[in-house]
């Protein structure tokens, strides 16, 4: 099973909070590495919120980490989300491109979030609360 981390993951995995840290080291041990996918949306997210000292570990993070690029389809289904969950849910661009992507990829999006994703098809993970 391939696993989309929401951007809240990892920077709890950053952070240093042990229950993201231990789910985050178990996976990389049980899956291969590639099985354990990020957004390239992720990335804004992560650089914008982190400090400049900080980059280092974000990109060594990302690095052990495979990326999925936004590609049309993608955006088409993110789009579509938008269109029908962003009055009634707040949804906003990100998550909207997160959702999107787990959904076209075929993988569970992992996140502690999951109120922010009440789309129907979408697999969730939330590997600690």
């Amino acid at each position: 099973m391939n696993y989309l981390l929401d951007t809240c993951i990892l920077i709890d995995h950053l952070r240093g909070y042990l229950p993201a840290c231990e789910w985050l080291v178990n996976r990389i041990e049980d899956d291969a590495p590639g099985g354990l996918l990020y957004s390239a949306v992720t990335v804004t997210e992560l650089l914008a919120g982190a400090r400049e000292r900080d980059e280092v570990a974000v990109f060594k993070l990302l690095g052990i980490l495979t990326c999925v690029d936004v590609d049309a389809g993608i955006a088409g289904k993110a789009g579509l989300l938008l269109r029908k969950w962003r009055r009634s849910h707040g949804l906003e661009v990100p998550d909207a491109l997160l959702a999107a992507t787990a959904i076209e990829k075929g993988c569970c999006l992992v996140t502690r979030n999951s109120k922010h994703f009440p789309m129907d098809g979408l697999k969730i993970v939330t590997p600690y609360h």
